[in-house]
Order: C-alpha cells, then sequence, then structure tokens
C-alpha cells in the first residue's frame, strides 16, 4: 500500500511543471459600461434631464428606477424607447414639439400641463428629455425654476450651464426669455396643480408648514430612491397666494426689470476680456518710444535709503 501511494506522488510531482502558470478563471463578470445620455443632469429630487437617450443609455436609465419618461420630441420616439418602457414599466409620454428657431414652439398652457406632469409625485421619478437636451427641456426647466420662485439670474445660469459654446455659457435666446418672462405659473397652473400633495422641495419653495417639519424628519433610506418625500397639500392653498411679490421678497416687476437688463446684454456685441490689457500695453509701448530724457514714467519713485539721503546731505 504505501508503495502504491509514492507510486501516485511521484506521478503527480512529474506533471508539475513550475515554469508553467495556470490562469485560474476570473471571478469578475464583464458587463456593459454605464454611459448616461448627453447632458444629462438631476433638476430636482425625482427629476432627471438630459437629451435623446441612444440605446447605449437605456441600462443607465434602468438604474433610475423611473416611473414616467417624458419627450419633447418633434416626432415619435424610436421603438427601441418604447420597447425598453414597455418592459420596464415606465409610463411613456410623447409630446410633439417642435424644434426652436426664431420662436417657441409652445403655449402657456401645454408649458403649464408638462410642468404639472413633472412635479405630481405619483409620476417621479421621471426622465424629461428632447433632441439635444438644451433649447426645448431648458425652456420647461426656466417655468420650473419660476414657480420655484428662483431669481431671473439664477435661472438663466442653469440654463446656460447646458448651452455652452467654445468660450462660455451661452444665454437664452431673446425669444426664450420673453416666454419665460410672460410665463405665469401662479395663473397658469392654479387649475392644474395637483390637489393631494406636492414634491418636498416645491413645497419648501412654496413655503408650505409641513415641508420644513417632514425634511427634518424625512427618511434617507434606499425607498426614497423608488418614491420621492411628498407634502399633503392644505385644503386653504392658494399658488397665487404663496407666488405674491411680498412673499417673494421683490417687487412685482423685479422680473420685467431683470429680462430687460438681460435682453440688452444679449443684443450687445460680444468684448474681448483681453481688448482692454492689450490696449494697455500699446499705450505702454507708445509712451516708452516717445518719451523724451528727462520725462516722467508711469512707474512710481522708489524711496531712497536713510544711506543715500544722508550722502546726498553731507
Amino acid at each position: 500500500m504505501f508503495e502504491e501511494d509514492v507510486a501516485e506522488l511521484k506521478s503527480v510531482a512529474a506533471c508539475y511543471k513550475p515554469h508553467e502558470i495556470i490562469a485560474a478563471p476570473s471571478p469578475f463578470v464583464q458587463v456593459p459600461p454605464l454611459v448616461p445620455p448627453l447632458r444629462f443632469a438631476l433638476v430636482e429630487e425625482g427629476i432627471f434631464r438630459g437629451a435623446y437617450p441612444a440605446l447605449p443609455s437605456l441600462r443607465f436609465l434602468s438604474n433610475l428606477r423611473l416611473r414616467t419618461l417624458v419627450s419633447l420630441l418633434p416626432e415619435a420616439p424610436a421603438d427601441h424607447i418604447t420597447n425598453w418602457c414597455e418592459s420596464n414599466g415606465v409610463s411613456c409620454h410623447v409630446e410633439i414639439v417642435p424644434a426652436f428657431k426664431d420662436e417657441v414652439m409652445l403655449t402657456h398652457e401645454r408649458a403649464a400641463e408638462i410642468l404639472q406632469l413633472l412635479i405630481t409625485p405619483d409620476a417621479q421619478p421621471l426622465y424629461v428629455h428632447c433632441l439635444d437636451g438644451r433649447t426645448v427641456t431648458g425652456t420647461i426647466i426656466m417655468c420650473l425654476r419660476k414657480l420655484q420662485r428662483w431669481s431671473l439670474p439664477s435661472t438663466i445660469a442653469d440654463f446656460s450651464r447646458f448651452c455652452r459654446t467654445a468660450q462660455a455659457p451661452r444665454p437664452p435666446a431673446p425669444h426664450v426669455l420673453a416666454f419665460v418672462e410672460s410665463f405665469k405659473p401662479e395663473l397658469e397652473l392654479a387649475r392644474l396643480l395637483p390637489s393631494s400633495r406636492l414634491p418636498l422641495w416645491l413645497a419648501m419653495a412654496l413655503r408650505l408648514p409641513t415641508a420644513a417639519r417632514q425634511e427634518l424628519h424625512g427618511d434617507l433610506s434606499e425607498a426614497r430612491l423608488d418614491a420621492p418625500p411628498a407634502v399633503p397639500v392644505p385644503t386653504a392653498f392658494s399658488l397665487e397666494r404663496a407666488c405674491e411679490p411680498s412673499r417673494r421678497g421683490e417687487n412685482s416687476s423685479g422680473w420685467e426689470m431683470a429680462a430687460e437688463k438681460v435682453q440688452k446684454l444679449v443684443a450687445a456685441p460680444a468684448v474681448d476680456p483681453h481688448s482692454r490689457g492689450e490696449s494697455l500695453l500699446k499705450a505702454l509701448a507708445l509712451e516708452g518710444l516717445t518719451m523724451k530724457p528727462g520725462a516722467r514714467s508711469l512707474r512710481p519713485r522708489q524711496k531712497r535709503g536713510l544711506a543715500g539721503a544722508s550722502a546726498v546731505d553731507g
């Protein structure tokens, strides 16, 4: 018996080759990368924005646990988007909106209906998009920011983040700015506002009394991703009263006055930020060429030390 064991050990040792490395199977499984849509961003808790979702971006959107997909497109979305919505239980809401060229191809009533869908807690989390994720989506988000009582400079800065050029962020076009300026959320959304609940972030912007208490003692678990927190709307709540100028902290013409200033800045020709520096350098160079001997320079004179002063006095 002992001899048989020794023979087996020798056979195993003969098969062992230390110069050969046997690669063990990897415990990790390669998965496709997560590719977010172009200009993807979080608007508020439960609302995401971006461009038209391509096929590689659908896996990324699946991890957001969406309930609603809001498409603002010139035509119906492609089949891969509708099939993905059906297989993932996502409600696809399509609004046919032509591209903006010289005018906003929306009415205030349609913009209010889209906003009413965005702020409905039962529809969140949701993803709103247009073709490029800039102008059409940005116009709707600007109307939402006005409902949140944002100031006009902050609203324009938020819009310009997604409309950057090679040099700097691009402000909204004058016709887009005029559309948002004339949009009155307290009038357009008064009949469309959800009567039972509002998202917590909107309730805090409108200063509902129960919003601050719920935010202080809110749930921070993973269940908040599936159902963003909402606040019940009091029976005596009035959107028009919540958006009064006295409650906003500015006069009634604050948006109009700020809009006029922005339109003047947009219409003004762009100024090269280096032009002043170049003109100063040219002036200094011209002074150096034309300065006569003994003339005073633009450079301030240095103070002489005590030793130099005593030597001169002596």
